[in-house]
């Protein structure tokens, strides 16, 4: 019952199921758009249809990335796009307007059936740089929740080989979570058994995400009054 409660007092968030790189690996972005496109969707009927400018505004991404990556998630069968048809308005029938596209979610595939990764509205609206917020997405799935904190201890390699990045971009992106305080580092003894290759604690802030109200009781119950 407890747990129940628990549920019903959760912040507005949606869903990114685990297995999301079944059948390839997705570029960290493209998760990214996956989840902001999903922030609009309709809870009953699984779907959306914000205009392209919209989620430019909202990812940072020119349109034609935008129409790269949707075109990824609809052959991965992530999401289906339907066509509108042409809605003509005017006496004579001369003003022709094409609505946007209607996007549906595929929430019975046997992903979601795997488990899923949660994410608060106000994270995925919040002001942060698209790409290190898709970094964020992407990375949570391997993290330790524990309160307040997320924590990973990995190697860079295998950062990068998670996000599907060069080791300078990540290192770009690590920089600038470190300067908005989202991330902090500790160095580790442990070894990776492969390549030898040292690994680091990273520690993300999830209260500065938006997100330790998902994985800390108190921030429920703060939320409720």
């Amino acid at each position: 019952m407890e747990e129940e409660n628990i549920k019903k007092k959760m912040p507005r968030h949606v869903r990114m199921p685990h297995k999301m790189d079944e059948g390839g690996k997705l570029e960290f972005q493209v998760k990214g758009l996956y989840m902001i496109l999903k922030d609009f969707m309709n809870g009953e009927t699984k779907q959306c249809w914000p205009s392209l400018q919209t989620l430019s505004e909202a990812s940072e991404l020119s349109i034609p990335t935008i129409r790269k990556y949707l075109k990824i998630l609809e052959e991965r069968g992530h999401i289906k796009i339907s066509k509108k048809k042409v809605t003509r308005t005017g006496a004579d029938a001369k003003d022709v307007k094409r609505a946007p596209n209607v996007y549906t979610f595929n929430e019975d595939s046997e992903l979601y059936k795997n488990g899923f990764e949660m994410f608060t509205h106000d994270f995925l609206t919040k002001k942060i740089k698209f790409r290190e917020k898709a970094a964020c997405i992407a990375l949570q799935e391997h993290m330790f929740k524990d309160g307040e904190t997320g924590v990973i201890s990995s190697t860079n390699i295998e950062l990068c080989d998670i996000l599907g990045v060069s080791y300078n971009t990540f290192k770009s992106i690590k920089q600038n979570l470190l300067r908005e305080k989202i991330l902090t580092t500790t160095s580790s003894n442990a070894k990776d058994s492969v390549t030898g290759e040292l690994k680091t604690q990273y520690f993300f802030d999830l209260d500065i995400l938006g997100q330790a109200i998902l994985y800390n009781q108190n921030k429920i119950k703060e939320h409720d009054q």
